[in-house]
């Protein structure tokens, strides 16, 4: 489709001058519309093209501002609260924030949870800087934790980072992989076993709550999100806020789906169906459509490119 065709349709040419003034304030994503436009061309008509930018005006989109104020709301708000609900620390006015940070600083350890490439080890350095300005974290990233072979009897709570939580199977994943050889070889569910004393917490940005209770159900962790998404952050269920009008939740489906079948066959509408359309400044998780992501040269454009 050619990008005069979306400037002559009025529903189109709204839609797209909403989402260019999004990224103006919001996202500061592009620095010129072109990979905006780019995007749109691969729709083939204003149908297509109408339905893509209701897609593109509603995705959950978080920049670098957004991040760090997720992580510092998941560390002093809701794990203090855990820890206060819990008795870990005490809860005195005058007290709390002392015994917080001497709690956190001494007795716990922060894990950034994937490989040096992976999007959450990625954001879970910059975020570890951040932590820094306010607290004298213990952290390592994984490989690094799980082949250190520290002593940890002086540790009580273990918080592993991620950025987000889809289906929750990476959560599993995470927990049971081995890494090393040997007598190194090591994985975060033997270093449970190995020191039961441990409590262990899932530390995300974001995620779904079917992911956390996946977890929770799966693996001895308890899962703390930034922001907890519910079936209307998914384009097509049926109390979606992303296409909010049933005919159109059926056509955008259609046209989704084949696309999708495209770029990711055996995901045409994201990893295990989630059907998000969920984005961070550094990396967009494959949960999402892969209309939104996906780059296939010579075929796809995509809006914000995972990098896998």
């Amino acid at each position: 489709m050619e990008f005069t065709e979306i400037l002559e349709d009025k529903r189109c040419n709204t839609l797209y001058e909403n989402l260019i003034d999004k990224d103006k304030v919001h996202w500061k994503k592009f620095s010129v519309p072109d990979d905006i436009i780019n995007w749109l061309r691969n729709f083939s008509n204003t149908d297509e093209g109408y339905l893509a930018l209701i897609l593109a005006n509603n995705i959950t989109y978080y920049n670098k501002a957004e991040i760090k104020t997720l992580a510092m709301e998941i560390l002093k708000n809701c794990v203090k609260q855990y820890l206060v609900s819990t008795s870990k620390i005490n809860n005195s006015p005058s007290l709390l924030e002392a015994n917080f940070k001497n709690f956190i600083e001494n007795e716990c350890l922060f894990v950034g949870l994937g490989k040096t490439e992976d999007s959450g080890s990625v954001i879970s350095y910059p975020i570890s800087k951040y932590y820094s300005n306010s607290y004298n974290l213990k952290w390592k990233q994984l490989s690094e934790f799980l082949l250190s072979g520290e002593s940890l009897a002086n540790i009580k709570c273990i918080f592993l980072f991620d950025d987000f939580i889809g289906s929750g199977n990476q959560g599993k994943t995470f927990w049971n992989k081995r890494i090393g050889s040997g007598e190194r070889e090591c994985s975060l569910s033997l270093i449970k076993t190995r020191n039961p004393h441990l409590e262990f917490f899932y530390l995300a940005l974001a995620g779904c709550k079917e992911g956390k209770q996946f977890i929770e159900s799966e693996i001895p962790v308890k899962v703390i999100l930034g922001e907890e998404f519910d079936d209307s952050y998914k384009c097509f269920s049926e109390t979606s806020k992303i296409y909010t009008k049933s005919q159109e939740r059926v056509q955008a489906r259609q046209v989704m789906n084949n696309k999708g079948q495209i770029l990711e066959p055996s995901h045409p509408l994201g990893y295990n169906n989630m059907q998000l359309a969920v984005a961070f400044d550094h990396n967009t998780p494959n949960n999402s459509l892969p209309v939104i992501w996906k780059r296939l040269d010579g075929i796809w454009h995509p809006l914000f490119e995972r990098l896998e």
